[in-house]
């Protein structure tokens, strides 16, 4: 087998186990692991299908318009990624944190309260 056999069955394996544990209910799919498993998939393989059929297969095996429709469908996978929101998570600084020291909440979907305090009192950002 050749390297690229071996990352692939290990990116296979990873998707796998994802797919599983979302399935389960163990992790979301919006959830960092698995945004970043599928990212990842979606990049090398998509990076592999343009490279593979521009330079691998040789040109006398394969019509120059398959070899073209197989190459875009590469690219098209590649555009296909979140980069910002991946990017972001990886960075750190996705808009779903929560500051509650600062009572600081950016998400628009309602949130548990930061402590006992909040609990008694109702709403975090409540003026009352």
């Amino acid at each position: 087998m050749e390297p690229y056999h071996y990352y692939f069955l290990t990116l296979k394996f990873f998707i796998i186990v994802a797919l599983i544990l979302v399935a389960l209910n163990f992790i979301k799919e919006e959830g960092p692991i698995y945004l970043i498993i599928d990212t990842l998939f979606k990049m090398s393989l998509g990076v592999f299908i343009v490279y593979y059929f521009s330079k691998k297969v040789p040109s006398n095996s394969m019509d120059s318009h398959d070899r073209m429709l197989l190459m875009m469908s590469g690219i098209i996978l590649l555009l296909t990624i979140d980069y910002k929101h991946t990017y972001q998570l990886i960075v750190g600084k996705l808009e779903t944190k929560e500051k509650c020291e600062d009572k600081v909440h950016i998400i628009t979907k309602p949130c548990p309260p930061c402590s006992l305090k909040d609990k008694i009192h109702g709403q975090i950002n409540s003026p009352y």
